[in-house]
């Protein structure tokens, strides 16, 4: 498994900035920004994006406080960063039952 530690700013600059940095150039692409489950007071996302600079995509997870008073903005607690997970996007097939006609 390939991994590349980003900067907290970073990460959040996705979220928050369209992927701009501070001095407005484009660094990183939003891919997806998933919930994928909840606990009582956070909603845990996973997140994709692409790095502009070497092209490559990314995913990692990241808690967001669900309340106005539970403060916890995404990547709070990882000032020294956050590893993520290099990853490709691959085609999968669903098989689902349909009612037949």
């Amino acid at each position: 498994m390939k991994t590349k530690l980003f900067g907290q700013k970073y990460l959040q600059n996705i979220l928050w900035e369209s992927g701009k940095d501070e001095n407005g150039i484009k660094v990183a692409k939003l891919m997806s920004d998933e919930i994928y489950d909840t606990s009582r007071w956070s909603q845990l996302h996973e997140l994709v994006f692409q790095d502009l600079e070497t092209e490559k995509f990314y995913r990692v997870c990241y808690s967001k406080g669900l309340t106005e008073y539970q403060e916890e903005d995404p990547f709070q607690f990882q000032e020294n960063g956050a590893e993520c997970v290099e990853v490709e996007q691959v085609e999968k097939v669903v098989l689902v039952w349909e009612e037949v006609k």
